[in-house]
């Protein structure tokens, strides 16, 4: 986890938040065992590092923006 998070310019907590969230896509293959994220090549790494940097972007929104948009 710590180096998808910085592989992504993220804090692991927010890596494991959206891994819940399903906005990246990793496995647990059981309870406590580490989540295994897969590369899928600099392409889609890029893709998934802007994403991950725009959704963290909004949940640091305060609500009134949110709701704006």
């Amino acid at each position: 986890m710590t180096e998808a998070a910085s592989m992504l310019n993220l804090s692991p907590a927010t890596v494991l938040r959206q891994i819940r969230a399903g906005i990246i896509p990793a496995q647990q293959y059981c309870m406590g065992a580490p989540w295994v994220i897969k590369s899928a090549g600099s392409v889609c790494l890029n893709s998934l590092r802007r994403l991950a940097k725009w959704i963290s972007a909004l949940i640091m929104l305060p609500p009134s923006s949110v709701s704006a948009r």
